[in-house]
């Protein structure tokens, strides 16, 4: 009768042990199951990660040499001249094949900082100085893009005349007006845009009046003149336009003919 107990209770620790290894072969499996989900999942994110990187490093390296290009000479200016071949091109990275690049680009206004200090709002605006440079780097599961400003190069300044006063010269009638604007060139010839210039009367033996937009490219010189006390005077004589052009530090000036002014 004993001998009957213990080979039964023999048999249920066997059995008991049985659905122990068997729980814990699943537990087991599915611990393997999570882990190389997440071994998957981080190999996943580390390729994708890996190819972001990569991505980046095409497009900020095309950024660099197109901001090289915009100064190389290219016929009769600059790179920066003419962006037609960048308007909207496509191609392979040279380094890294699989990654396609596309590179936009169109001229955008950008508000002159030192003119957002004026009072009034008379705001400077740049129309040509700024070109907006989209870049996309491609590949086949995704893609990166960067956007940036590429600025017109600093020019050389000619040496004869890099500053020009164009306009009327002669004899001014009291309270005639003349206008007056100035343009800057650099030693290819080429106009520079987008010049602030500070416009001022150069007396000679008389004087008048210059108005003019904030640092801007035009001016209008009226044959009058205020004393100190607000009355008006007529001086007679004669005297210039002049303008005076910061280029990036660099300080230049242009004068008018001489205006011979009636009294």
């Amino acid at each position: 009768m004993n001998t009957f107990h213990r080979s039964r209770a023999t048999r249920s620790e066997a059995a008991f042990s049985l659905l122990e290894t068997l729980i814990a072969f699943a537990v087991l499996i599915g611990a393997f199951a999570v882990f190389f989900q997440l071994y998957h999942s981080a190999l996943n994110y580390s390729s994708r990660t890996q190819r972001e990187v990569i991505a980046a490093n095409v497009a900020q390296r095309q950024l660099v040499k197109l901001r090289g290009w915009t100064s190389l000479p290219q016929g009769s200016g600059l790179g920066f001249d003419d962006w037609s071949a960048y308007k909207d091109v496509k191609f392979d990275d040279e380094e890294f094949p699989e990654y396609k690049v596309r590179i936009r680009s169109n001229f955008t206004p950008v508000i002159s900082p030192s003119s957002l200090l004026v009072d009034g709002g008379n705001q400077k605006t740049l129309e040509s100085t700024y070109r907006k440079v989209q870049i996309t780097v491609s590949w086949t599961q995704g893609s990166f893009e960067i956007v940036a400003l590429v600025a017109d190069p600093t020019r050389q300044l000619r040496d004869v005349d890099p500053v020009v006063v164009e306009g009327p010269a002669g004899t001014v009638p009291k309270d005639g007006t003349m206008p007056f604007t100035v343009k800057v060139y650099d030693t290819m010839g080429r106009e520079i845009p987008d010049i602030m210039a500070h416009w001022y009367v150069s007396p000679i033996d008389g004087t008048g009046k210059i108005s003019s937009d904030v640092e801007g490219t035009t001016a209008t010189f009226v044959n009058i003149s205020e004393k100190m006390n607000k009355t008006v005077q007529y001086t007679g004589g004669r005297c210039r336009v002049t303008a005076r052009v910061n280029y990036r530090g660099q300080e230049v000036w242009g004068e008018s003919d001489i205006l011979v002014l009636q009294n």
